[in-house]
């Protein structure tokens, strides 16, 4: 596996470990910009891993509108 592989994959995961624990601290659903800055990467590449997760079932979406737009909240299905 390409050394970008590995790290897109551990990305990944770590959005799954991250939507979990929030969930059982009662924090079900959680922005992208909070992923973000709590894995310490980008909101684009944040998003990117998060879309992944959705297409394979894994996580939910949720769109909120507010003062800056529509933010997009995310939960761990099953978690």
């Amino acid at each position: 596996m390409r050394k970008d592989s590995v790290i897109l994959h551990q990305q990944t995961q770590q959005c799954l470990t991250l939507l979990a624990l929030l969930h059982h601290t009662g924090q079900e659903w959680v922005s992208t910009r909070e992923v973000a800055d709590k894995l310490d990467i980008s909101v684009y590449r944040a998003r990117l891993r998060l879309l992944e997760l959705q297409e394979k079932g894994r996580v939910d979406s949720n769109r909120e509108s507010g003062i800056k737009g529509k933010a997009l909240y995310w939960k761990r299905i099953n978690a």
